[in-house]
């Protein structure tokens, strides 16, 4: 249900032309908040399985850190999509204030602060990674970078690592009483498709945008 509502709030807002910064930045830290919540709830599950304070802590921190990594992998290449599409600019790709921030009203400034110590490392993060991923694919033309960003596969890949992919596996695995199985799938196996999603880019992206290079250039 929270997965449906955050959703329909934005295709709603975005239908209406009512989206906002201040929108933007309470949705994200409403989604920091849930997160918080869940693996809170997840650990105190651990605890009450018996497992060892220590190591259901570190289970839960990991999963924590991992949904949360992930999903910003997903919004930092659905944002530099959207950016190369010159669709909906509302979001950055990194969220540091800028002078003309200041000039938004003082709840907004201060949701954009608390947005920024919570995710402005993560964004930074994804830029690093990004660009590990470029080579020099960021020195060529245009029509390279767009293919970089603009790119199905990879979108599609980076797009199972949204909150939508989360929330399902997480219904499916109350609805058969196995937190235990959720908490592999989001720990193993997730992680699994957000490293093949980094390498893909690595590895076959590059090799795919140098070959339609050289087919224009030959």
């Amino acid at each position: 249900m929270k997965d449906i509502f955050d959703s329909a709030d934005g295709q709603l807002a975005r239908a209406k032309q009512l989206y906002s910064r201040h929108g933007r930045f309470l949705d994200s830290i409403g989604d920091y908040v849930v997160d918080l919540f869940l693996f809170g709830g997840l650990f105190a599950f651990l605890l009450r399985s018996g497992i060892h304070p220590p190591l259901a802590f570190f289970i839960s921190l990991t999963g924590f850190f991992g949904i949360s990594l992930r999903v910003s992998y997903h919004v930092f290449y659905q944002t530099s999509y959207l950016h190369q599409k010159k669709q909906y600019q509302t979001n950055r790709v990194t969220e540091e204030l800028r002078e003309e921030d200041y000039h938004e009203d003082a709840v907004t400034i201060l949701l954009q602060r608390v947005f920024f110590f919570l995710y402005g490392w993560q964004d930074r993060l994804m830029n690093r990674l990004d660009l590990w991923c470029l080579g020099d694919i960021k020195r060529r033309n245009e029509s390279a970078i767009a293919g970089w960003y603009q790119d199905t596969a990879g979108l599609l890949l980076g797009g199972f690592l949204g909150f939508g992919t989360e929330f399902v596996l997480l219904t499916i695995c109350l609805l058969l009483n196995n937190i235990q199985l959720y908490l592999f799938f989001t720990i193993i196996i997730l992680n699994c498709v957000w490293i093949s999603a980094i390498f893909y880019r690595k590895i076959f992206l590059i090799r795919k945008i140098v070959r339609a290079e050289e087919m224009e250039g030959g």
